[in-house]
C-alpha cells in the first residue's frame, strides 16, 4: 500500500526538473544594424550584442523596466537577462536611426 504513491512522486520529481534552462541570445551589430532585429526571449534569458563595428554602439531600452548596455567598444560585447514579460524597443544612442526590439514571452 504505501508504494503506490512512488509513481506520482516520481512524476512530481521529473516535472519539477522539466523546466527550460534560461537560454542566450546573440545580436550582431554590424554596419550600423543589429541582427537580428527581433528577439524572441523568455525571462531569464541572456541577450548579447557582439559588436563587430568600428565604433561604438549601445542597446538602450528607456524607462523603468529598461536598460542601457553602456558603450560597447568595436570587438567587445555587453548583456542584458530579460527581468520581465513585455515588448521593448531598443535604440543605440550613438546612432539613433540604429533600432531593434526584444519580445519577453
Amino acid at each position: 500500500m504505501k508504494y503506490r504513491s512512488l509513481p506520482l512522486v516520481a512524476v512530481l520529481v521529473a516535472a519539477a526538473g522539466c523546466a527550460p534552462a534560461p537560454a542566450t541570445h546573440v545580436v550582431a551589430i554590424r554596419d550600423l544594424t543589429f541582427a537580428p532585429a527581433v528577439v524572441e526571449a523568455a525571462v531569464g534569458d541572456t541577450i548579447v550584442w557582439e559588436n563587430h563595428d568600428l565604433f561604438p554602439h549601445t542597446a538602450t531600452v528607456g524607462g523603468a523596466a529598461g536598460w542601457n548596455t553602456g558603450l560597447i567598444p568595436a570587438d567587445s560585447s555587453r548583456s542584458a537577462v530579460a527581468r520581465r514579460p513585455g515588448t521593448f524597443n531598443y535604440v543605440c544612442q550613438v546612432h539613433p536611426t540604429m533600432v531593434g526590439k526584444v519580445v519577453v514571452r
